[in-house]
């Protein structure tokens, strides 16, 4: 049995994201060293990671995908209000801090979206994957654990007209299967989408397409665009035995922030 870990969207540096305990770093301007404590999101998400490591103990991973959107960058649109810190540096100290904690374990990296991560037009996920040892790209093939594995941050998404969740990676995996020729992408075995926060799988004989969980609770750009669904916060885990034996282990999926405060008087005395 090999396994192979995928991680996504840890947004670290954001409010309601992923941020690890006891971290300090260095002030750019006065050399001294600051505390950055945890907020409460940040401890409870920080607690299912901690329950993630725990579990890789026991199933360690053969390699790691991380596809996208690790840190929050310095969010123009929100005049930062949603940062712990709007300082990209202390951001990627952070996430890397982050990443040392996982198993030493092959890693891969794909680029997020530009908003998040891009500064000057250099992506982050490069830096942190030199730092990290890792292997960078926009989007990858990645074979591993004997399968080939398509990577790439973005899928579609709408908020103005209903689709089913399996419509966008579905339609994804479709064109994959469709350009399946050595010289394209050759077969694939596992499609490999993030971005949207919110988990799904869709299985067909040809492979699967699936979406997975992020590291973030929702946010203040979730409630202007109109969007109830609450993230799914967590990591999936493939159990792989082979092209036709692989197995999509959602355990480590779970909602462990709440969405919005809750007022008004129960009529309990």
């Amino acid at each position: 049995m090999k396994r192979i870990l995928l991680l996504s969207d840890l947004h670290v540096g954001s409010k309601w994201g992923l941020w690890p305990s006891n971290f300090s770093a260095e002030s750019s301007r006065t050399g001294e060293i600051e505390p950055y404590p945890q907020n409460a999101a940040g401890k409870a998400i920080w607690a299912h990671w901690l329950a993630m490591l725990k579990a890789l103990k026991k199933d360690k991973p053969d390699c790691i995908i991380l596809n996208g959107d690790l840190v929050e960058g310095i969010q123009r649109r929100e005049y930062w209000r949603g940062l712990i810190t709007p300082e990209m540096n202390i951001q990627e100290q952070a996430c890397i801090a982050v990443l040392k904690t996982l198993p030493k374990v092959p890693m891969y990296f794909t680029q997020g979206t530009d908003y998040h991560e891009n500064l000057d037009g250099i992506p982050v996920e490069r830096s942190i994957a030199e730092k990290m040892g890792g292997i960078f790209g926009d989007e990858l093939i990645v074979e591993e654990c004997g399968i080939r594995l398509f990577c790439r941050h973005a899928i579609g998404m709408s908020s103005s007209t209903w689709q089913y969740l399996t419509t966008a990676p579905a339609r994804d995996h479709l064109l994959l299967y469709l350009n399946k020729s050595p010289e394209k992408y050759g077969p694939i075995d596992v499609c490999v989408f993030s971005h949207r926060h919110s988990v799904s799988v869709s299985q067909f004989p040809s492979g699967i397409a699936l979406v997975t969980p992020c590291w973030q609770g929702k946010t203040v750009f979730a409630v202007k665009k109109g969007i109830v669904s609450t993230p799914d916060i967590g990591w999936i885990m493939l159990h792989v035995e082979g092209p036709r034996k692989i197995m999509v282990d959602t355990t480590g999926v779970a909602s462990v922030v709440r969405p919005c405060k809750t007022v008004g008087r129960s009529g309990k005395k």
